[in-house]
């Protein structure tokens, strides 16, 4: 075995379903995701793990091609649930499986998104004052505004 694919092997685990998961180095997590997407070091640069798999195991990547998961899991690093694609394929993908609202990621599952549509609905029915929900959930006063006034996350609904 290759010092690489030895080293790669290492850091995963292989789980019912198929997935191999990455548990070494990952992004930071989404919502909308249990994790972020898996990282590992070679030849002094970092790189995704999911795009080492897909060189170990299946060959070079082309220029210009992303390298998609099938089964929608960041971390994990099975070649069979890869596939290689274009951005206007990762694209498609996103928004066929509704990852995307409009073009653009929304609420949890935008990369930047602090709260879970479930802690929005608690924010629009608890007592507790803006500035205690800030602080609980590490957001600003004027992000638990927008929310009760239905300025932001006007997606969720008050189920």
């Amino acid at each position: 075995m290759t010092p690489l694919l030895e080293r790669f092997l290492s850091h995963v685990e292989k789980i019912s379903g198929g997935c191999w998961l990455w548990t070494a180095s990952v992004s930071a997590p989404s919502k909308s995701s249990k994790g972020g997407y898996g990282w590992i070091r070679r030849g002094g640069r970092t790189e995704y793990a999911h795009r080492i798999a897909w060189e170990l195991f299946r060959g070079k990547i082309p220029s210009r091609l992303c390298v998609l998961h099938r089964c929608d899991v960041p971390r994990c690093v099975n070649p069979h649930h890869l596939f290689l694609g274009t951005q206007a394929d990762n694209l498609h993908d996103m928004d066929s499986k509704k990852r995307r609202i409009n073009g653009r990621l929304h609420g949890e599952k935008h990369g930047s998104s602090k709260l879970t549509e479930m802690q929005v609905r608690y924010i629009r029915i608890v007592r507790e004052t803006q500035q205690k929900l800030a602080v609980k959930y590490g957001v600003s006063q004027a992000c638990i505004s927008a929310i009760r006034r239905g300025l932001t996350w006007r997606h969720v609904n008050e189920d």
